[in-house]
């Protein structure tokens, strides 16, 4: 788990290539949006776009990473497979926690990595006392 100050550029492209790989589906109203969206293609997600929009406030935000090394033979290094971005906020005498975004891998979906990043979560000092 890394905090929002601590995430890095090459983290987010990271997590901005599964986001591309695996998250959305353009619907028929994409053109309206953009000359850039296609309906059937998916949604992009860039690392400028994903520390603006997940990690706007650093400070109260984290991302949590699941990494998995496959085959070593085929790679020097795990792959990422999943990930979470998070942030916490006051509201009056409350807490809220919020996850902005949660994104796993197609190839092993249902293997509970989204529990594990969400369970995960629960135990990071910020996300302590979250009651809304």
């Amino acid at each position: 788990m890394t905090l929002g100050s601590e995430v890095s550029d090459d983290t987010l492209k990271l997590c901005a290539n599964l986001f591309s790989s695996n998250y959305g589906i353009w619907g028929d109203q994409a053109a309206i949006i953009s000359k850039f969206t296609v309906a059937g293609k998916n949604v992009k997600m860039t690392g400028a776009r994903l520390r603006s929009q997940c990690l706007s406030h650093p400070e109260s935000s984290v991302l949590l990473t699941c990494y998995i090394q496959v085959d070593p033979l085929e790679s020097e290094r795990p792959q990422l497979y999943g990930h979470a971005f998070a942030t916490v906020w006051d509201y009056g005498e409350n807490k809220v926690g919020w996850v902005t975004q949660l994104v796993v891998d197609a190839a092993v979906r249902q293997c509970y990595i989204a529990t594990h990043l969400l369970q995960t979560l629960k135990c990071h000092v910020l996300f302590s006392c979250i009651n809304i």
